[in-house]
């Protein structure tokens, strides 16, 4: 399920065609996003990864962090008690990681933040 689901995808991007799938529980989508994600920042890309929530953001990030750095992957969150309470923090969490995983309205807030109060996030 893992190999036909990432060669899907990768041939997806590589003919600019979006992909959709349905990959079930204990079938491995943590890993299928985890090697989508290294392939996309191997050709030069900064990835964001949407969660369903913030104990999943952290805990994914946390956990994906070695195999990550074996490709020389920088990879944070930015909904951690240090991103939630400091800008400053997330901003530098954007910059110098190329893998940032979040729930959607953590991307939300720091979107609304840079384009409508002028903070640069």
């Amino acid at each position: 399920t893992q190999r036909i689901a990432l060669l899907c995808f990768i041939e997806g991007f590589q003919t600019g065609k979006g992909r959709l799938a349905d990959i079930s529980t204990g079938e491995g989508k943590s890993l299928v996003t985890i090697m989508l994600a290294i392939a996309r920042v191997l050709r030069g890309e900064k990835i964001d990864i949407i969660t369903s929530s913030k104990v999943l953001a952290e805990r994914d990030a946390a956990a994906s962090e070695k195999l990550f750095g074996s490709f020389g992957i920088k990879v944070s969150n930015n909904c951690d008690n240090a991103a939630e309470n400091n800008e400053l923090e997330r901003k530098n969490r954007y910059q110098n990681c190329d893998v940032i995983y979040g729930e959607t309205g953590y991307f939300e807030r720091d979107l609304l933040l840079t384009k409508f109060f002028g903070k640069d996030i």
